[in-house]
């Protein structure tokens, strides 16, 4: 087995746009952890690899376990425990490590006949927590290099995980140039995850709904709304929290434009749908429905019980389409579709000069 430990903030120094997060985890010696394997499931692949940050003498320091042989995994699940029990450790944190690594640690335990500590610790999967609130920061996804032009770590290593099974076989075939490629992946890895503490004021907060972001709703104001073109929002309230909370020299600009946003607009007719479209009739000469309590002022002839598809009313107007995330936030007798098919729901630019002041 191979070991290689040394202090984070060396580690760290190698990536020169990054910025060590000061934060507090709800517990005094924290475990980030990070594993390599050759495969997806415990019955029929390894861990070769596992890195781990944790606190030496109140440092975080870098320690990596590598398996330089394929019978060298048992030693790699021991070494591991041993750094639990010496340190104390009272927090696992990961990343969408509990989908994966830590169900294969505890299958590789198991396989192995090794015992462990692992199941008796709380996580913090940052995964699971940033899944909650990336509307907020109006990322694509959730994934971890998503977040990690967030955090200005520009990766050197350019495999990912699936690539580096068949390298780590060349390794043991003799190739033994090819040990820093296969300690970098899990090293950056490793040191993202430990940089998400960034985040952590904000994940942590227990209210975050005025600061939702795209809700239109939470928006204090209208910068600019351009008929033709599109209408700008501002947050202030967003933005004061940020420039509170998060060192500007940490986050790359993407974290900088969320408080301040463009939204094109459409000129069109949509349609609003009624949810409770059995109380409404339709009249098919006026291609609108009308609720059922006036529905026998009109001659029997021109009115047909609606249907989910016909219980609507038509708007032409100037809409936003609102982002799915922000949908749940609206009074929907107030939002429209092209369609009764149409998962999107735009609102009308005059319901939102109702909303906001200019």
């Amino acid at each position: 087995m191979i070991e290689k430990i040394k202090k984070l903030s060396d580690l760290a120094a190698k990536y020169p746009d990054i910025h060590l997060p000061d934060f507090a985890y709800p517990a005094e010696n924290p475990l980030f952890i990070d594993i390599e394997t050759t495969g997806f499931s415990p019955q029929n692949a390894m861990i070769y690899a596992i890195g781990c940050i944790y606190k030496q003498n109140g440092k975080y320091c870098f320690h990596q376990l590598f398996a330089d042989d394929y019978y060298e995994e048992d030693n790699v699940l021991i070494a591991l425990e041993k750094i639990i029990q010496a340190n104390r450790i009272d927090l696992l944190v990961h990343f969408n490590g509990k989908n994966f690594d830590l169900p294969f640690l505890k299958g590789r335990y198991l396989n192995t006949c090794l015992l462990t500590s692992l199941g008796d610790l709380p996580q913090f999967d940052f995964y699971l927590e940033w899944k909650k609130c990336k509307a907020y920061f109006e990322l694509p996804n959730a994934k971890l290099k998503t977040l990690e032009k967030v955090l200005r770590l520009n990766r050197n290593d350019q495999m990912n995980g699936g690539q580096l099974i068949d390298i780590y076989h060349q390794y043991l075939a003799g190739d033994e140039d090819l040990l820093p490629l296969l300690l970098l992946h899990n090293a950056e890895d490793l040191l993202a995850t430990f940089l998400l503490g960034h985040f952590l004021p904000f994940l942590e907060k227990n209210d975050n709904s005025q600061f939702w972001l795209p809700a239109f709703g939470t928006f204090t104001q209208i910068q600019k709304i351009e008929t033709a073109g599109q209408i700008t929002f501002y947050n202030s309230a967003w933005h004061q929290y940020l420039e509170k909370n998060f060192d500007s020299h940490c986050f790359s600009p993407l974290i900088k434009q969320t408080y301040q946003k463009d939204y094109p607009l459409l000129e069109s007719e949509l349609y609003h749908f009624f949810a409770d479209y059995q109380n409404y009739i339709y009249l098919p000469y006026e291609d609108t429905a009308i609720h059922q309590s006036i529905a026998q002022f009109v001659e029997p002839a021109h009115r047909k019980k609606a249907t989910k598809q016909t219980a609507y009313i038509k708007k032409k107007d100037i809409f936003i389409e609102l982002p799915p995330a922000a949908i749940p936030y609206f009074d929907h007798s107030r939002l429209f579709q092209k369609e009764y098919k149409d998962k999107r729901r735009y609102l009308p630019l005059s319901e939102a000069r109702t909303y906001f002041p200019e």
